[in-house]
């Protein structure tokens, strides 16, 4: 005959693994994997096979206790971290575990009678508060600042773990046949896994064009740095040209020692490059000389400058 306990505990144990994914995650990072994502999904899976034996078996929560210690140790191996990160991290863990099985099964205390429906409803909800507070890890720690998700957002996010967790009180206390109870309650682990996927995905994709859109930004910025840059060359290049011509002009002047025009030569060139007005008042004179040699040129040209 099939213990319905025991199966409902073995399908709420896959989603605790999950949870327990989750949790390594958030403060390992999958940067920090020195070893593939083959490796980690099978010690997770090692750790679900033995972590369900072992309570199947002996049921004897001090023997349960000290051989998820154990597991946390061997699923935590693929990470490339500090032993002291390692061991605050696998602590942080178990005390959490402890606390979401202990606040749940006290509740139910309160209220429920049967042991059995205890344990089961034990087994289930702690595993939703686990991850309820996981997702509130992530929301703090991990997630970019500009990612932005809105109260209305993060509602329809926790909602799906709240509702199930409801779904699952009213299943195990006013269900149907305990096979079709089984059949509901995996049903609802597998939605709220699905759902995390997609949302994981959609975070990710919305990162990405962020990063994107950073980078259209940062082009457009080395394109105006290099049109300067253009400009700048094409100024100096024109004055060299100047220049050139100028010395030619005052070479002849002095060869036929004209001094009368070299005079008014020297007038014409510093009327013209002499600044009548002042546009810019910076306190810095180099600049201001600039800035309004600048101006003055371009109102020459015939442009309308306001200031």
């Amino acid at each position: 005959m099939i213990n319905y306990n025991n199966l409902i505990y073995l399908v709420t144990n896959i989603f605790r693994v999950f949870c327990i994914s989750l949790f390594l995650d958030l403060f390992f990072s999958k940067e920090n994997l020195k070893y593939s994502k083959w490796v980690q999904i099978f010690l997770l899976s090692l750790y679900y096979m033995i972590n369900c034996s072992i309570y199947l078996l002996f049921k004897k929560p001090i023997i349960t206790i000290i051989f998820n210690i154990l597991l946390f140790i061997i699923i935590t191996i693929p990470y490339k971290i500090s032993l002291e990160r390692r061991i605050s991290t696998i602590s942080a863990l178990f005390m959490l575990g402890v606390i979401c099985e202990g606040v749940v099964g006290r509740t139910f205390m309160w209220f429920v009678t049967d042991f059995e429906k205890v344990e089961i409803g034990t087994y289930i909800l702690s595993n939703f508060l686990l991850y309820l507070i996981t997702l509130m890890l992530r929301k703090k720690f991990v997630e970019k600042k500009e990612v932005f998700l809105s109260s209305s957002n993060w509602f329809c996010i926790t909602i799906i773990p709240l509702v199930s967790s409801i779904m699952d009180i009213i299943i195990i206390f006013y269900g149907f046949d305990q096979f079709i109870n089984v059949i509901l309650i995996s049903s609802l682990f597998i939605v709220n896994m699905a759902f995390f996927y997609i949302y994981s995905k959609v975070i990710k994709e919305y990162e990405v064009g962020l990063k994107n859109n950073a980078l259209i930004q940062q082009n457009k910025a080395y394109k105006q740095q290099l049109f300067v840059i253009e400009t700048t060359e094409k100024n100096i290049s024109r004055i060299q040209h100047d220049y050139i011509n100028h010395l030619i002009a005052l070479k002849e002047i002095i060869k036929n020692n004209k001094s009368e025009e070299l005079k008014e030569y020297f007038s014409i060139l510093e009327e013209k490059l002499s600044v009548k007005n002042s546009f810019v008042t910076t306190g810095n004179e180099t600049l201001d000389g600039i800035l309004n040699y600048k101006i003055q040129t371009i109102k020459e040209l015939g442009a309308d400058i306001k200031l």
